[in-house]
This record gives structure tokens, sequence and C-alpha cells, in this order.
């Protein structure tokens, strides 16, 4: 650490920014262009005690609001990143809330192992519960929310918006199940140069709040201007990066964890380089075959655009489904490994996050490990035995892996549904000897398909390898297509070459596709006895709202037919198990007509719905175009405040 480094920015003649130094209100001009803050005792005090909750965990740890410390340690977090009680009232009720709750729990505890019975104890309980707190619900030994909460890797880059250099940490939460709030912290320290007992806030903590669809996936983000760093640190010195979690769900359960990470200044100035420690990646699999910028995995069906299909006999039953993708490459590291570790190992008295294994995760929370259901292998199982060789003169090792399909398994397709933008990751934990020198150390590889963009700081990560897209969408095999001569044909039967009836046009069968639907499809009725089954995100063209999914079709809507509209009476859900096909479609050769968005379509049973040309525009609408009325309507009445004023 640079002694009295601090100090002499302190000094030095201002330019921009402003230096907090314990008292907000007193602020000093340097010439540093990133704010820095000494945390206040009762963090420091609450840090301490937070130490002793981690211990030696590398996951997500459980705070438990019934021990002050842990409850200021959050009012803390939540106050570097602006989060006021003003601005978000519901979230610090639901902070006393759960305070109030878990000092219940705790106190039922303590009767039960004094030896009061259960019943006597929830009897003394409900006597002084003057707010109706529901103790059944808080008393259940309710299994943990699944929950992915961890830091990310350090990044270096530009900032895109002031032209500095900038370290950039995050943090990402995702979680199972259906959400109403979720916030989600980053917040960068460092060791004061005048104390190393005392911890200085870097940067910009970042703190984001989710609301309802977007709650399930959060990533925040905290920028630290090189600068800062630069000034008053040495390359041995170790950065911490902290985050916490809050969420409640729909059913109104409520968690809240801590996750930790340090990296030292060394491995910040790595990536600034562009000189990873980290290796070389060579990756055979999976990749963009296509070169569209995207891995698409197609979970229905198959044709020229799949990079990865998943397809399945008919009546194949939907927990037997299951989403296989090949894993294959090697990294190149100038390490010694010693032990890389099974996902059921964690390295002792270090801050390293997460565990070896590869991880696709939606953005809507779902998440799944790679494993072989029929031998229970994991990543390190099809690992090679790493391997020392010689690169320019100077020592190497290669870890490598050849997952084949049939053994890469990451859940069933049902957890998929229909995603872009999934994001990947291989993960390996390792102890090595830094650059082949003596002393162990623990050791993370991190390849991922993140490369996201800060909401707030105009921050773009180097892009890395493509997201994953989950796509399918189709219509019940036996569904009558209208052929270019007015005939009607089954669409399992209309081959490419065959003409057919668009909206307006003669259009050309381009390509076919046949797969399986795992997911419930929707039946749509009409007023003139018309009725087409479609996968719920199948295009439908309708007169009054334009293309919608077949999902959002609702009673009353009026939908395209040869002869004119229709309205449809009746909207439901259906359980199908046989084959879907779709037919993408190309104009006539000889035909000099732009084709419209609204053209790629056919009829189907007498009603305009989309091919694959249309379904591909339209696989993945953006949420966030709703409306802030139409939002407001998924959040529950009591979020609506944080809400308006968190946008």
């Amino acid at each position: 650490m640079k002694l009295n480094k601090l100090s002499f920015a302190i000094a030095a003649i201002a330019m921009s920014g402003a230096l907090w130094l314990g008292n907000p209100a007193c602020a000093v001009e340097h010439r540093l262009s990133a704010p820095v803050e000494e945390l206040t005792p009762s963090f420091n005090k609450a840090r301490d005690h937070i130490d002793k909750v981690i211990g030696k965990k590398s996951n997500a740890v459980k705070l438990d609001l019934s021990d002050q410390k842990q409850y200021d340690y959050i009012l803390e977090h939540l106050r570097l990143t602006g989060t006021t009680r003003e601005k978000s009232p519901q979230l610090y009720r639901m902070l006393e809330q759960s305070k109030k709750e878990h000092t219940l729990k705790r106190e039922y505890h303590k009767m039960l192992k004094s030896g009061v019975a259960k019943d006597r104890a929830i009897s003394l309980l409900s006597a002084n519960n003057n707010e109706q707190i529901n103790l059944a619900r808080i008393l259940t030994n309710n299994k943990p929310k699944d929950i992915f909460h961890r830091i990310q890797d350090l990044d270096a880059g530009k900032n895109v918006k002031t032209k500095k250099n900038e370290m950039l940490a995050k943090a990402r939460t995702s979680i199972t199940g259906k959400m109403t709030y979720t916030y989600t912290s980053a917040v960068v320290m460092g060791p004061h140069p005048d104390d190393p007992k005392k911890m200085i806030k870097l940067g910009h903590p970042g703190g984001i709040h989710a609301f309802a669809g977007n709650a399930n996936n959060v990533v925040a983000y905290s920028p630290v201007t090189d600068e800062i760093i630069s000034a008053v640190y040495d390359d041995g010195d170790l950065l911490t990066v902290e985050s916490i979690v809050i969420y409640e769900d729909a059913d109104g359960n409520k968690g809240h964890y801590v996750t930790r990470s340090k990296k030292t200044v060394s491995e910040y100035k790595a990536k600034k380089k562009g000189e990873s420690s980290n290796g070389e990646l060579d990756l055979i699999a999976p990749v963009d075959k296509n070169e569209d910028n995207k891995i698409q995995v197609c979970l229905n069906r198959d044709h020229g655009d799949c990079d990865y299909e998943q397809m399945y006999p008919a009546n194949t039953p939907n927990d037997k489904l299951l989403i296989k993708l090949p894993f294959q490459g090697t990294i190149t590291i100038p390490h010694k490994v010693k032990k890389i570790y099974k996902p059921s190992e964690v390295p002792a008295d270090s801050f390293v996050t997460g565990k070896t294994n590869i991880w696709i995760s939606t953005n809507t929370g779902e998440h799944a490990q790679l494993v072989d259901p029929a031998t229970g292998k994991t990543f390190v199982d099809f690992m090679d035995p790493p391997r020392e060789v010689m690169i320019d003169g100077r020592p190497h090792t290669i870890i490598s892996w050849d997952i084949p399909r049939e053994q890469a398994v990451f859940g069933t397709a049902t957890m998929y549904k229909r995603f872009k933008n999934v994001e990947w990751e291989i993960h390996i934990i390792a102890d090595v000897n830094l650059m082949f020198y003596e002393g162990i150390e623990p050791f993370t590889v991190d390849i991922t398909a993140d490369n996201s963009q800060t909401p707030s700081h105009q921050w773009v990560i180097e892009s890395r390898m493509p997201f994953m897209y989950f796509e399918y969408s189709c219509m019940a095999k036996g569904t009558l297509i209208t052929m270019a001569d007015g005939t009607q044909k089954p669409i399992e039967q209309v081959m490419i070459g065959d003409q057919v009836q668009a909206n307006g046009l003669v259009m050309s069968v381009e390509d076919t596709s046949i797969g399986n639907e795992v997911l419930p499809m929707v039946r749509i009725n009409t007023k003139d006895g018309k009725s087409v089954l479609l996968t719920e995100t199948h295009p439908v063209l309708t007169k009054n709202r334009g293309i919608v999914w077949a999902q959002e079709v609702r009673q009353g809507d009026q939908l395209i037919t040869q002869q004119g509209t229709t309205s449809v009476i009746k909207v439901a859900n259906e359980n199908y198990n046989d084959t879907v096909h779709n037919l993408k479609l190309a104009k006539l050769e000889d035909s000099k007509v732009v084709l419209a968005t609204d053209s790629k379509a056919v009829f189907a049973n007498g009603l305009l719905v989309g091919g694959i040309t249309m379904q591909a525009d339209y696989s993945f609408k953006d949420q966030q175009s709703l409306t802030v009325e139409q939002q407001l309507q998924q959040i529950p009445e009591r979020w609506h405040q944080d809400f308006l004023n968190n946008q």
C-alpha cells in the first residue's frame, strides 16, 4: 500500500470530483475523479461481525436480521448506494418486518431449546404478536430459496462516457420462482492507507432495484477509476467486492444474503493491459456455427438456422426432454496447476467464490449446472490431466475438456421456455503455483458469455462468447395450410417448393421444420367456427392489435381470414403430445415484390399466422417496452411508490 498517498491526493490541486472522509458534509477537493469514502464506525463493526458470519464460506450466506449488526450492515449498503427511506419506503418497511419476523423465530427456537413445548411457545409468541405476523409461515422450516448470488470477475476498460480507464466490479443475483422485488448491490472497498484495519469505499457503489418479471435475474455494477487505484494501492494490495441481495417472492417470503470476493490490484492491472493471467482460450464447442453472433438452441424444431437442435421422438414425456449441449475446449495458463477442485470441494482459507462447473442461466432466474444423469459425472470428470508445455521458452499448463453432447445435460427443456441472451459460464477453481513459483494460491478461470452494459455509467464490457438463444414455435400436426390453388393440405405434408397463399401474395415454401412442444399450447376459437392450435409465442395477425403472440390473443380480437375478419370467442391452454411444424416462406423467383413482415404468414385453418421468418422476428419481444401503467399492473400496490421512484 502506498502510505500517505491518500493525504497527498487530498492536498493536491482540485481538478474534479471530491474525496469523502468520515462526515459527508466535509468534502475536500482533490485531483481524483472518483469519490472515496471512509466507512462509518458502525459499518466497520458490522463488517467485522459479518466476517465471522461468512467464515470460510465461498457461496452466498443467509443473513439473520434479528442480529442488530447484520441489520446495520444491510442499512449501510443501502446508504452507500443512495437508497433512502424516502426513495424506497416499502423496502425499508420490508426490512423492518423481516427483523421482527427473524426476532420471533429466534425467540421461538430459544423457547424450544429451554424445554418449552412447541404449542406453548407458539401460544406465548402469539400473545405478544401485536402486528399479527403470520407465525405459521415464518416458523416453517422451508428449504432455502434456490438462489445464485455471487461476485463475478473484475473487468477493466474505458468508460465510454467519461473516456477514463476504470475497473468494473459486478454482482449477479439469479433466483428461481415468481418474484415481486429484488435488490442487489455491488460495493468496492480497499484498506485505508493509514490504518489497514479500516476500509474505505472506492468508486461508485451500485444498487439495482428490480420488480416482478425483471426481478429474477439482476446485475449490480460498481465502477472505480484507475486513478484512485493507482494513487493509493500497490500491486499486492487486496480489493474487496461485497454484495447483498434482498428479495420478496410472490408468496411474501423474504430473503437476505451477502457474498464477498477479494482480488489483488495486480489481477486488475493484468486485465487492464489485456494480459489476463487466466490464459488463452480455444473453445471448440459450443460455438456459433451460423456466424450470426448467437448460439441458437432450438427446443422443438430443426432446420438451417439452428446451431444445436434438441429433437426427441413424439410422445416423449416432458421430464425426459433434456437440454444437451457439447462442451469442448482448452485453456493455456502460465501457471503450474496443483489441483482442480470438484464441484463438491471448496479451497480452504480463500475468498474464491463459486464452484468448478458449467452453468447456463436464463433471464428469469432458472439456472442449471452440467451433470450426466446416467453416471453422475460433472465437469471435472471430463477434464484431461493438466499438461505442462513450453511456450516461447516459458512453462505453461494446458487444461482441456471434451464433453460429448449426450453426456452434457443441463436440465429439462421446460426450464428454458423461450429466451434470448441466455448467459453461460465455464468456471474452474484450482490451486496453482503462480508463474511456476513456489507457494500455492487459489486460482479461478471464468469463461462467460456475458457482454452486458451497465445501466447508469454507460460502460460496455468486452464482448466474449456469444449468448445462447433458446426458442421454439410451431403449429400442431394436422393444421390445414391454404395452398396457392385454394386447396388445403395438412402442414406435415407441405414440402419444400410448394406454393401457399400468404397475406395477399403467393409464396414458395423455402424450408420446413418439425419438432415437439413441451409446454401447453394455445387453442384459439373464432365466431365463424375456425379453430387453430399454436405454441404460446406463435405470431398471430389481428386487425385491431397488429401482430401478437398466441398467448396474448384475447376474446373479442379481430383475426384476419381470407374472407376478411372474424372475432375470437375463446382462448384456452391445451396440453399437446404430438409433433409440431412450421414453414419458412420466400417470394417466387420472378417476383419483384418487396416483402413486408406481415407478408411472411400463412393461412392455418383459415386464420393468418406467422411462418418461421415472422416467428424469428417476434420470438423475443422486449418486455421493457411495456408502459409504466402496464408494469404497475404486474407489481403489488405496496411496491408502486418504490417502483416509480427508482425508474
